[in-house]
C-alpha cells in the first residue's frame, strides 16, 4: 500500500474522528492524507454557533441529540475548558500544532 495516497473519510462523529486523525498523521510528521471527505462531522462540542441554536426539537438530530453525543464521547467535560490539550475536539485546536 502506498502510505502517500491515502484518504479519509467520515460522517458525523467518524467525521470529527477523522479530521482529528488527519490533525495527529500531520502532527507526528506523517504523510498527509491526499483527501479528506467530512460529512456533517461533528467538529465541536462547545455548541456555541448561531446554527447549533437554530435545529430544535425536530424529532431527529438537533441541538439536544448533538449535546448528547458529544456527552457521550467526553462526559462530564464536554463544552467546559477540561478536554484533552492534545487531542481537543477538532474544531478546538488553537494552533496549527498540538504538542
Amino acid at each position: 500500500m502506498d502510505g502517500a495516497r491515502i484518504g479519509i473519510a467520515g460522517q458525523s462523529g467518524g467525521g470529527g474522528i477523522a479530521a482529528a486523525t488527519a490533525l495527529l498523521v500531520r502532527d507526528r510528521g506523517g504523510a498527509a492524507p491526499l483527501f479528506q471527505s467530512l460529512t456533517y462531522p461533528m467538529l465541536d462540542d462547545r455548541n456555541l454557533t448561531a446554527s447549533s441554536h437554530e435545529i430544535t426539537d425536530i424529532g431527529i438530530w438537533d441541538r439536544s441529540t448533538n449535546v448528547l453525543a458529544w456527552q457521550a464521547i467526553l462526559g462530564d467535560r464536554t463544552g467546559t475548558d477540561d478536554v484533552s490539550p492534545t487531542r481537543p475536539p477538532p474544531a478546538r485546536r488553537t494552533s496549527a500544532r498540538c504538542r
